[in-house]
């Protein structure tokens, strides 16, 4: 069931919707602003909506290597699954 949350987020409080309990809901929330402050930091001058841009950016690069990185273990997994069964007795 989905729950209403409050949280933070470069300042502004924004109500969501979620599944996830409230303490996953924060982690997340405070995540995104770690991210936003890491662009701020590094590119001095931007504009609060470029930083948060450039954040969701740099997340979702890190959401889609990870994507790989899983999908390149699976087939690693089936590989071995296959070796171990064409020597099983």
């Amino acid at each position: 069931m989905k729950r209403v949350l409050s949280v933070s987020v470069m300042d502004q409080n924004l109500t969501v919707r979620s599944e996830a309990g409230e303490g996953e809901v924060a982690r997340v929330s405070e995540y995104v602003n770690q991210k936003i402050q890491e662009v701020r930091r590094k590119s001095h001058g931007v504009s609060p909506l470029t930083a948060a841009l450039l954040a969701c950016m740099n997340i979702a690069n890190e959401c889609l290597a990870l994507k790989e990185v899983q999908v390149q273990a699976g087939l690693k997994i089936r590989e071995l699954i296959g070796e171990v069964n064409s020597h099983a007795l």
